[in-house]
């Protein structure tokens, strides 16, 4: 899991917010964002775009299959639900603040 500083994700959450998630893509892993099913280098690692409705957004806005870029990171949610990478794209690396653990 990965702790980050939020930028422009609006209306989810403010400028500078902790998020945290899980760093599902590294840089040159290829992304597939499907109606159904979200796939990192072929294997599936997620589910499609429930989202996209409450976004007032068709969902075929967010379908998607690219590279990890250099110095970014695909992020992921434990829900179908999250507002994550399949949303608002690749996180630039120099938003990470660490390793986020859990604590008991």
């Amino acid at each position: 899991m990965i702790a980050f500083a939020a930028l422009g994700l609006d209306p989810y959450f403010r400028d500078g917010q902790t998020l945290i998630k899980r760093a599902a893509g590294m840089p040159g892993d290829r992304v597939e964002v499907g109606l159904e099913t979200v796939r990192i280098n072929g294997a599936t690692v997620g589910e499609g775009l429930a989202l996209a409705r409450a976004l007032k957004r068709p969902p075929t806005d967010f379908l998607r299959d690219d590279v990890v870029p250099p110095g970014h990171l695909w992020m992921m949610g434990a829900t179908a639900d999250s507002f994550d990478s399949r949303y608002w794209g690749f996180l630039p690396e120099r938003q990470v603040i660490g390793r986020a653990y859990v604590l008991w």
